[in-house]
């Protein structure tokens, strides 16, 4: 049998040499683009995050303007007694003794502490009875001269511990307009618990029946704050939300060193201090634009004419002759004219990456196509603290319809 011997050759050292290099280059070339793949999936990652951050946070505040005004009364014979926030600077923006207003904003703060108020950027102060988180506040009935208070909801309020108020609606023929009058058994004796049928005790511990209306009419009850039956200790008939910009220990690390943490601060009957609840994180800056009807008949259009910053000092529009410094710092006016609030909220988009620089040295906080430039605030984000950090620009637009 014949026998056929194979030559089996192999690879030279040359060979090996090259494929190994090739080898070598590919899987530098797989690693490069993996190491791309994930920095760009933190950097998505980080600003989807932010995104849902933004989405929730932004709607606590958009559903607050849309309440500013809610239950606040318009008109009274005499001032009733009450006194909102007890401290500095936010007492700044008290209506005590005095109808409220509304919507108080404050333009540019430069406090010397970033951890009051972050530098440059605007307060914003909202009242009414729903932007309290207490259960109550979320609440509104009204009562006939029966003395029964029609139900809300499931709560019929005769556990004594909802403290309310009674308002008085009524139309002025000659003013035509319609205004909302605080019932009160005197200046300083504005509220009442509900405990059953025609039995409400006033918030000096008497039973009373000033807060039943008179035969054929009604009286609109709206919900101030829950708590422990019994005594009274309220600051004012309505409640409080501060929107402010905060650099304060808890804003997370990963932030801009220039940015702190937008939050809604509520007012606290028991002692006009505030409960922080955090809205959202990274926020550079906050510029609040307001939009006010300066015609003369208000009360019939909802036409925009001039557009103010936050303190009134710049204007873009016809003023028509009037002070809008002037308008904010009247209820009546603030009822009446106020038509529109936008709120640019500048937001890290994602983490610090040093593999980016931002080039944008005049990023503005607000709409140029509007006239807003100057109405608002210009931001570099070259600096040293923004620069390896994205940004991007939130903003919430309402038109509110309580005020009137």
């Amino acid at each position: 049998m014949k026998r056929t011997i194979l030559s089996i050759r192999g690879f030279t050292l040359v060979e090996a040499i090259v494929v190994m290099a090739v080898f070598s280059f590919v899987l530098l070339i797989t690693a490069s683009a993996f190491k791309t793949i994930l920095t760009k999936t933190r950097v998505v990652f980080g600003s989807e995050q932010s995104n849902i951050e933004g989405v929730v946070g932004l709607e606590m505040l958009r559903h607050d303007l849309q309440q500013a005004g809610f239950g606040l009364f318009s008109d009274e014979d005499s001032a009733p007694d009450f006194a909102e926030a007890a401290n500095a600077p936010y007492s700044d923006y008290n209506d005590a003794n005095g109808v409220p207003r509304a919507v108080v904003t404050d333009n540019n703060l430069d406090l010397g502490n970033n951890a009051t108020v972050l530098a440059s950027t605007d307060i914003l102060v909202i009242k009414g009875t729903t932007v309290s988180t207490a259960g109550a506040s979320q609440r509104w009935s009204y009562i006939t001269d029966t003395g029964v208070p029609k139900r809300w909801g499931t709560e019929d309020f005769r556990n004594g511990t909802d403290k309310l108020i009674a308002m008085e609606q009524y139309y002025d023929k000659k003013k035509d307009q319609v205004f909302r009058k605080l019932v009160r058994v005197n200046p300083n004796n504005y509220a009442f618990s509900y405990y059953s049928t025609s039995s409400f005790t006033d918030m000096e511990g008497s039973a009373t029946s000033e807060f039943i209306p008179p035969p054929g009419r009604r009286h609109y009850l709206y919900g101030i704050t829950g708590g422990t039956s019994g005594g009274f200790n309220l600051r004012a008939p309505f409640n409080r939300a501060d929107y402010i910009v905060q650099r304060r220990d808890t804003t997370p690390a990963s932030c801009s060193p220039a940015a702190g943490t937008l939050y809604k601060m509520t007012m606290n009957q028991s002692d006009g201090r505030f409960t922080w609840i955090p809205v959202l994180d990274c926020v550079a800056d906050m510029q609040v634009v307001l939009g006010w009807n300066t015609t003369n008949d208000p009360d019939n259009s909802q036409e925009v004419s001039v557009l103010s910053n936050a303190d009134g000092t710049r204007y873009e529009g016809e003023a028509n002759g009037m002070s809008i410094q002037s308008l904010m710092s009247s209820a009546e006016e603030v009822r009446r004219r106020l038509r529109l609030i936008r709120v640019y909220l500048l937001v890290q988009d994602g983490y610090r990456d040093l593999n980016f620089t931002n080039t944008d040295n005049a990023m503005v906080v607000g709409n140029p196509e509007l006239g807003e430039t100057e109405l608002t605030n210009t931001v570099d984000l070259t600096t040293e603290d923004m620069r390896n950090y994205r940004w991007k620009l939130y903003w919430v637009v309402v038109r509110p319809k309580n005020l009137q």
